[in-house]
């Protein structure tokens, strides 16, 4: 869980903390506390692992004056403005941050498959290939033969504008062969990725107004606003490592300490687009929060009872395009709409909302925190209950533990916790209809929501040591062993077969008529069987979010050691091995459920046709006279299919089923992606009063990620990176700086598919006035 200010930040679309949505800088921070562990019962939901809470420094605090920072290096910059004011019992302030990152490269990096690329040929200018058109196969020849169409396999890094010359050839019909794009855009090219060489770019302002009429009474205000642009790793793509994402919004909070009660409101909302140019994935969100919490005292005893309620409402957010030439080459059929004013219209083509409906969420969660303390042992209880809307249901989280100060110089601690995920709208409100004509089986992909799956959840335990056996060395150690389950993922759900609709009812007229002059089934099958060949079907998959089997067990132990040599020399260690071990396990891939469920639609929508062909059903009655549309949407029954749950007859019925699914589960699987051991060393030299030198080198232990195109695993191999600084102050509160991130330049890449991490050299001033 990241917090500013005991504020919650999340991102509820995606369930993910977006920090490059965080609308502070430098300039804002006080301090960062950190606290380890399962801890939901005291911070709420996704304070699974942990919770980092930024604490921004408040006007008022001997900070009068203008402050700020500024590194740069020829392509990157970083730069924080503050001002801070005390008139009296108020205190006001203002800051400015701007950043931009670039990437080492401008390039996209496609991940690897084979596709067909397209140019223009010098020769023939005029020649293009166009997504969505029907081709026979002698016309695909041709096109070869000519130069205009050449395959290439594609993997690695490729300009931007290349990106649009690509299209995939799929069969159509047993026949004919159609193209799609690789890229699709929403109204022309260049709106999915706005500027490729941009890591991350932002800016933001925040304001402060803090009133303190008494000592018992503090009340602070806060608002600002922030705009940015990253490049991440890919929300709604097949085929790039990755997305540009847009991120806008403000904020404004207010925190109230009125002697024993504690009362905090904040309201935030804005415009966040996780895919730019892929529909669907522009949404307005906003989110109001309030909570307060009131201290009593009993002695030794404290009573902390409380209460917290969150209410989102996420919107699409869709352009409204009012010339209809701004449409031109888009693949996409939009719904023009306000947000806030949508509703789903049945019938009509419905591709530009993720949700096409407005969702709102709310939360509402009492909590009681019970503290004993006397005589260096303290006993600590906390028990929170969240009654969400999506799941419908209420969610206990508690924590226990206890600490004891031995002595001055020794302390121990213990604590057991169980904490929940909070579900993400991704999965539990989705309504998402993605691609159209002309594009690769499945031709549509319907993103269903799922709001009963059951939430994330850990049971965490940790004991932990501080002993300090010299004054000058600290040594902090902890042993933690944690059990999780109900993991979600994306998973196939069905996938059904639907037909050109005027083919379909001339067709039932005709064996209609057949019928009524007294035509025998066979004769009638064998006079229609050879036109059902242009059926020109259309097949449509099914995507729910689901719970994974899966039991994780990891365990492990960390060491920090702070250790000051002398007055002018500080060493600092940081230690970690974990193991992660996984249960009821199988290698779960997506396209090879598809890989089942596509030809098993087909067969059964043979069947179905043909059944009519034979006279078994009466197509009379067989259409909805509403909407004159079949049934031909089949169910995970007639699929032997369901999400999740696998029985022995249904993997008897569908043994392709049963060998792609891997039903035989594992215990004991390896989960890899987390090294097995990472840390730290560093120091800190001030050699004399004007000089600072610090050094810090982290080590990651090899990583594999398992993916849809990496099945075995895409490794990452163990790598160390040293990060420098070197600041001398000609004058008191002002710094010169030099600033190397990747002092070695090693080059390394740090996720899947990620770019490789080149060095970064800035230089930089600190000051205040």
């Amino acid at each position: 869980q990241i917090m500013i200010d005991g504020r919650q930040v999340m991102n509820i679309e995606t369930g993910q903390m977006q920090l490059e949505a965080l609308p502070i800088g430098i300039e804002d921070i006080a301090r960062i506390e950190v606290v380890r562990g399962a801890c939901s019962a005291l911070y709420g939901s996704n304070a699974v692992t942990g919770v980092i809470n930024i604490i921004t420094e408040k006007p008022g605090e001997g900070n009068e004056g203008v402050s700020g920072s500024m590194q740069f290096d020829a392509k990157n910059y970083m730069a924080d403005l503050a001002w801070r004011k005390s008139f009296g019992k108020i205190s006001a302030g203002i800051t400015l941050n701007k950043q931009q990152r670039k990437r080492p490269t401008d390039k996209i990096y496609m991940i690897e498959r084979d596709e067909y690329y397209n140019y223009t040929s010098p020769l023939k200018p005029e020649t293009k290939i166009y997504a969505g058109s029907e081709y026979t196969a002698e016309q695909v020849q041709k096109l070869k033969d000519d130069g205009i169409l050449s395959k290439t396999p594609v993997n690695g890094y490729f300009d931007v504008d290349e990106l649009y010359n690509f299209k995939a050839l799929q069969t159509f019909d047993g026949k004919n062969y159609t193209f799609y794009d690789v890229i699709e855009y929403e109204v022309s090219p260049r709106t999915q990725f706005i500027d490729p060489a941009v890591s991350f770019d932002a800016i933001g302002i925040n304001g402060y107004l803090n009133f303190k009429p008494t000592t018992d009474i503090n009340i602070n205000l806060t608002g600002g606003y922030q705009s940015s642009l990253k490049t991440s790793s890919p929300v709604g793509s097949d085929y790039f490592a990755f997305n540009q994402f847009r991120f806008k919004g403000g904020y404004v909070a207010l925190n109230a300490q009125i002697k024993d009660l504690s009362v905090k409101a904040s309201y935030k909302g804005g415009p966040n687009n996780f895919s730019l140019g892929a529909p669907g994935f522009k949404v307005y969100t906003q989110q109001f929060d309030v909570s307060a919490e009131y201290d009593l005292s009993f002695g030794d005893f404290s009573v902390r009872p409380g209460f917290a309620y969150t209410h989102v409402l996420s919107e699409d957010y869709v352009p409204d395009f009012t010339n209809p030439a701004d449409l031109k080459g888009s693949h996409y059929a939009w719904t023009y709409h306000d947000p806030g004013t949508y509703k789903y219209e049945e019938g009509k083509e419905h591709l530009s909302g993720f949700f096409n409906y407005d969702c709102n969420v709310t939360n509402f969660a009492p909590s009681l925190r019970v503290e004993y303390a006397k005589n260096g042992l303290r006993l600590i209880g906390a028990l929170r209950s969240e009654k969400t809307n999506i799941p419908d249901r209420w969610n206990t989280t508690w924590l226990v533990g206890a600490s004891y100060k031995i002595n001055d110089n020794n302390f121990i601690r213990l604590s057991n916790s169980r904490a929940f995920r909070a579900a993400n709208l991704v999965g539990a409100a989705a309504n998402y209809k993605d691609r159209t004509e002309g594009t690769k089986q499945p031709n549509y992909i319907q993103f269903s929501k799922n709001p009963d799956a059951d939430l994330m959840h850990i049971d965490n335990f940790e004991l932990g040591y501080r002993m300090r056996p010299t004054g000058n060395l600290l040594i902090d150690a902890e042993v933690y062993y944690s059990n999780s389950t109900d993991y979600s993922g994306l998973m196939a759900e069905g996938a059904w077969m639907s037909f050109d609709r005027k083919f379909v009812e001339d067709l039932f007229a005709q064996l209609s008529k057949m019928r009524d002059d007294g035509m025998q089934p066979m004769e009638i099958y064998q006079k229609v069987a050879p036109s059902l060949a242009n059926l020109n079907a259309r097949i449509n998959g099914s995507i729910k979010q689901g719970v994974l089997p899966y039991k994780v067990k990891q365990y492990g132990v960390s060491m920090n050691i702070d250790w000051i040599v002398s007055s002018k020399f500080i060493a600092k260690f940081n230690l970690n091995y974990q193991n992660t071990k996984m249960d009821n396990y199988y290698p779960y891939i997506q396209d090879d459920v598809f890989g089942t469920l596509i030809p098993a639609a087909g067969k059964l929508a043979n069947d179905y046709i043909t059944a009519l062909a034979m006279g078994e059903i009466d197509p009379r009655t067989e259409i909805d006279p509403a909407t004159r549309k079949g049934p031909w949407k089949l169910s995970k029954d007639q699929l032997n299919y369901e999400v999740g749950r696998y029985t022995a007859e249904d993997m008897e019925k569908n043994p392709q089923l049963s060998k792609l699914l891997h039903p035989d589960t594992q215990d004991g699987v390896e989960h890899k992606a987390t090294p097995n051991f990472y840390g730290m060393i560093g120091f800190v030299y001030k050699p004399i009063r004007e000089l600072e030198i610090s050094a810090f080198g982290n080590y990651l232990g090899d990583r594999s990620y398992k993916t849809m195109y990496h099945h075995d695993g895409f490794d990452i191999k163990k790598n160390v990176t040293v990060n420098m600084k070197v600041g001398y102050s000609p004058v008191d509160n002002c710094q010169v700086f030099f600033n190397a991130h990747n002092l070695f330049n090693s080059q390394n890449r740090e996720y899947v598919y990620g770019d490789e991490i080149k060095g970064l050299y800035t230089v930089g001033v600190n000051f205040k006035f």
